[in-house]
């Protein structure tokens, strides 16, 4: 159980960049969706999510995990994403990624983003309605660094926000 605290977002991403001489600049984002069980912070492939790339109020791709939790879409570049991880009677998760940092010359390149997302079940006991209005995590395409910056201030916030909730399982658990 001490495990589930240290990392609630369970996100996981790599990037790399490769120059091409064909095509028009994207973003391939691929990655694996796993569940999440409190009782002993293991976790398992989850198939059947929905990952929808949202660009403003309009969805511009869209997948479902297979039967082993993997998932991978293509995005164009210069826009603001929020990924969304959908489950019925999951938690949805949402992570926005910012690639606008990437100028024009610069579209023989395509990014490889993974992004690994842990789900948890809805609870009773717990008010995870706040991630239906803001992301879970937020990260930055650099350019010309051949990196991702996670902006660590936001996503700590949101880890003690996400810590808040699940402490009130425990509560729940202990006044039966």
């Amino acid at each position: 159980m001490k495990y589930l605290f240290t990392l609630p977002l369970f996100i996981f991403l790599s990037c790399s960049v490769a120059a091409q001489n064909f095509g028009k600049s994207k973003i391939i984002l691929q990655g694996k969706i796993t569940e999440l069980f409190f009782a002993d912070s293991s976790e398992k492939a989850l198939g059947g999510v929905q990952i929808e790339v949202w660009n403003g109020d309009k969805v511009i791709g869209e997948i479902k995990s297979t039967k082993f939790g993997k998932y991978k879409l293509e995005a164009p570049y210069k826009e603001l994403y929020q990924i969304k991880y959908i489950q019925d009677g999951y938690v949805t998760k949402t992570v926005e990624l910012e690639t606008k940092s990437i100028r024009r010359e610069e579209d023989a390149i395509r990014i490889m983003l993974t992004i690994d997302m842990s789900l948890f079940k809805e609870n009773p006991s717990c008010d995870f309605s706040f991630l239906n209005e803001i992301p879970v995590a937020k990260a930055k395409v650099l350019r010309r660094k051949d990196n991702i910056t996670w902006d660590i201030d936001y996503n700590k916030a949101m880890q003690e926000r996400i810590r808040a909730e699940l402490k009130k399982i425990q509560v729940s658990k202990q006044k039966r």
